[in-house]
């Protein structure tokens, strides 16, 4: 009798970007201070960056630099490391924050 030999077909590496992250990314809080750090200063020096390099001149307005913003949140969700998603709108918050206590102090002050 023979025996039929099973031919294993080697599976293409996973691409990290679309396949889903380890769920054990996050073992300590240090990893999640880093990533939130990562995502605050990051965003703020790509947006000083942005204006060094002067993207008017470029012909990205603000409305392609806020679609690349969302798209990296979006991004940083599907591989997910979710403290670099809050960090990237940590600023954002922050502002709003600031913006609201100088419009109540001018009304109320």
């Amino acid at each position: 009798m023979e025996t039929e030999k099973k031919i294993e077909i080697p599976l293409p590496p996973k691409d990290p970007i679309t396949a889903p992250a380890k769920k054990t990314y996050y073992t300590n809080v240090g990893r999640k201070i880093s990533d939130f750090c990562l995502g605050f200063f990051g965003i703020i020096l790509i947006g000083y960056l942005g204006t060094l390099i002067d993207l008017n001149l470029l012909g990205i307005n603000g409305i392609f630099y806020l679609l690349i913003y969302i798209l990296v949140i979006i991004g940083v969700f599907k591989i997910q490391r979710k403290f670099i998603a809050i960090g990237i709108l940590a600023p954002l918050i922050l502002l709003l924050l600031i913006f609201g206590g100088c419009v109540f102090l001018v009304n109320f002050g």
